[in-house]
């Protein structure tokens, strides 16, 4: 179904800023339905899309108290959010959107989310498990839940039983009733039955539904989106990591005072993949949090009739595990692995292209670094990662590239899977702090020169072997030092200079609205050319970069867009669907300044 009315307002325009073109229709069909169903394929955004209806819904005075019911993975942590950046589920994207307002997760034991359904607030967000335990016992009454005007329900195929959705609805009777899915609506529109008085109200949320597939919106969105999904280990692996962790840690703290960098870092290496191995399985278990997430996203994405492809380093406590689980399951997929022939390997990439039953490519990350091309799929998901991101890189550069120019593909979409309260969390942070999360400028950047800009201190710091060496923090400069125009091209020449480009050519006079710089650098034997527009006065129009940005994408030879202003960059619409286009503001651009000690 699509919008029946426009953007009436200003107010409403700026709301909408941020979203893609399909992501706005969806916003305002709920806007427009005070029942109903956002039925979109994983990935694309359904998350947002409610956010900027509440927002909406919120500046107008029309939203007293909204309950939002997810599942545990889709909940999100506002404080790693806040630390990285990034908005992690729906309480990342909640603070994000509602800064200032209160938002309560309800979780905890019996009592405490008794505790909590108490604390006064606009937000209360809950994952399902809880929710049915509390409505047989804290709202078993009824009466609490009745006060709610809004209530979301995401990924409502998880209300699994339809006794546990015909309670809960018969207890509520809010203003705002909206459901969203990653499954096609002929499979939620089969999955429930209800009583009569139910039934009346879940239909008018069915009926009214809008639903699009990633195909049918691939030039609205860009190319490649990335999410991390965070998780909790197990009694068993908290045990067996805590153990790893205490076994090595004084041989690791010695190794850092005799002064050895190479045997430091090959210890703490040899750890991380310790670390990150129990992360994904613990001695014979097969299954674990990271197994059930993943069975969860193959649910969603097998179930849209998609394709998806799986990495991980390990080979006993990666694919022979996964590869355990999915024989289990009774799901077909190809392997593509270590110790596998090339002949072996070719054949199984091309099993899994041309049979529509395969939907499932298994493969380690070290035998898919060498082929070309991998496959043409929507998904890829990284059961783990080695800490440099560059590795995950370079393989999703290699798929969704057919070599058939005339194969249509849509965008891809890639989970990283991540353990909270352990080293991941804690290197997360600290790759954001140090801007090595940048793929345009990090990617052109060796492996030994990223690792380079971490510090001995700092992985122990991360470990939690050492605390924070405040003595050898670099202490940053200030973003207000860039004093004239030559100083700051100056120091952007250093900068790129510093990313492995070479022959800089610079064009534009001092006082003109900006200045062009011009490069190139080699990676794997190809020529990657760059061209950055240098604004030095702060103040400058969206309309000029963007008329900048859309003349230099016309050139075919052209790799990678730098855009740096010496200032707040203070525009907020989306300029460009282009991956390789670089935005850098005066504090960001000084962050690198600073990493790469560039002081000319």
């Amino acid at each position: 179904m699509e919008p029946k009315i426009k953007l009436g307002n200003e107010e409403q325009k700026k709301i909408f800023k941020n979203l893609y073109s399909y992501q706005e229709d969806a916003s305002l069909f709920l806007l427009e339905n005070k029942h109903g169903l956002i039925c979109e394929q994983f990935g694309m955004g359904k998350t947002v899309e409610v956010c900027a209806a509440l927002k909406v819904l919120h500046e107008t005075h029309q939203l007293k108290k909204v309950l939002l019911i997810a599942p545990e993975e889709n909940i999100g942590d506002a404080a790693l959010s806040a630390a990285t950046g990034e908005s992690i589920g729906w309480l990342g994207h909640l603070n994000k959107w509602f800064p200032d307002i209160k938002i309560n997760p309800i979780k905890g034991d019996c009592q405490e989310r008794s505790e909590r359904w108490q604390q006064s607030g606009l937000f209360y967000v809950i994952n399902y498990r809880h929710l049915i335990d509390d409505l047989a016992k804290t709202l078993s009454d009824g009466n609490y839940l009745s006060s709610f005007d809004c209530i979301i329900v995401d990924e409502v195929q998880y209300f699994e039983k339809e006794i546990y959705l015909n309670r809960f609805v018969r207890m509520v009777n809010p203003k705002n009733f909206w459901f969203t899915t990653s499954l096609p609506y002929k499979n939620v529109s089969t999955i429930f039955e209800f009583d009569k008085k139910v039934s009346v109200e879940i239909d008018a949320v069915l009926e009214n539904r809008y639903e699009r597939k990633k195909e049918e919106v691939t030039g609205s969105i860009p190319d490649i989106l990335r999410q991390d999904v965070w998780l909790e280990l197990d009694g068993e692996q908290q045990y067996e990591y805590n153990a790893a962790l205490s076994n090595v840690s004084t041989q690791i703290g010695e190794l850092y005072s005799s002064g050895n960098p190479y045997r430091f870092q090959a210890k703490v290496f040899f750890l991380l993949h310790q670390l990150k191995q129990i992360c994904n399985f613990v001695g014979d278990n097969k299954y674990s949090p990271k197994v059930m997430l993943l069975l969860k996203h193959l649910d969603l994405i097998l179930g849209s009739g998609q394709k998806v492809l799986i990495f991980t380093q390990y080979d006993k406590f990666g694919t022979q595990k996964i590869e355990s689980i999915l024989q289990e399951k009774g799901i077909k997929y190809s392997s593509y692995l270590a110790g596998m022939t090339v002949t072996e390997m070719e054949a199984s990439i091309l099993n899994f292209r041309k049979d529509k039953n395969i939907p499932i490519f298994l493969a380690g990350l070290r035998a898919a670094g060498v082929r070309e091309n991998i496959a043409e799929v929507p998904y890829v998901i990284h059961f783990d990662q080695w800490w440099n991101p560059i590795t995950h890189w370079q393989i999703e550069n290699r798929v969704n590239h057919p070599e058939d120019k005339k194969i249509k593909v849509t965008n891809l979409n890639v989970y990283n899977y991540l353990v909270r309260n352990t080293f991941e969390e804690k290197l997360k942070i600290k790759l954001s702090q140090k801007g090595l999360l940048n793929k345009n400028i990090i990617e052109s950047l060796s492996a030994e020169a990223v690792t380079k800009l971490i510090r001995d201190d700092e992985w122990l710091e991360m470990l939690g072997i050492m605390e924070k060496d405040e003595s050898r923090v670099h202490a940053t400069k200030d973003a207000a030092s860039i004093t004239t125009e030559e100083k700051f091209i100056e120091q952007a020449k250093g900068f790129f200079n510093a990313l492995g480009y070479k022959n800089l050519k610079v064009n534009g006079a001092a006082k003109n609205e900006k200045v062009i710089i011009q490069g190139s650098s080699i990676n794997k034997n190809k020529q990657i050319n760059m061209v950055a527009a240098c604004y030095f006065e702060p103040d400058l129009p969206a309309t000029s970069i963007k008329d900048f940005i859309e003349m230099i994408e016309k050139i075919k030879n052209v790799d990678k867009i730098f855009i740096i202003v010496n200032g707040e960059y203070k525009i907020k619409s989306k300029l460009t669907l282009n991956n390789n286009v670089t935005f850098l503001d005066r504090e960001s651009f000084q962050m690198y300044i600073d990493q790469f000690q560039i002081f000319p």
